[in-house]
């Protein structure tokens, strides 16, 4: 098992030898790339204020987000959204922070990003 970032295992024997999606079929690299979205909007549901109030307010369900076609369902984050709702982005507990990151602030007032 392979691990990608310390987020998600990959078994590498469901995609082809190795796991290396570079020469795989491009039905395999979609499924993987719906699963891997799919897994990744749950995540936020469950672990994100911000994104689960977004859900909430448009009426969306993780199920409803099966692939790169269902992305229109949710809006394009704009700068001010971090910036009015700094906290709820955080999808995190408080201990696995480990950085604060500052933007330069050349458009507008910098925004602080916790990673």
């Amino acid at each position: 098992m392979v691990m990608t970032k310390g987020y998600y295992p990959i078994q590498p024997s469901r995609y082809h030898e190795g796991g290396n999606l570079s020469y795989a079929h491009q039905q395999v690299i979609a499924s993987r790339q719906a699963e891997l979205l799919n897994r990744h909007i749950r995540y936020l549901a469950s672990h994100s204020p911000y994104y689960r109030s977004l859900f909430s307010a448009l009426k969306v369900k993780p199920g409803d987000i099966t692939g790169l076609d269902n992305l229109a369902l949710l809006p394009f984050t704009s700068k001010t959204d971090p910036e009015q709702h700094h906290e709820d982005f955080i999808a995190v507990s408080r201990n696995r922070l480990v950085d604060l990151c500052l933007t330069s602030g050349t458009t507008g007032r910098p925004i602080a990003m916790f990673k």
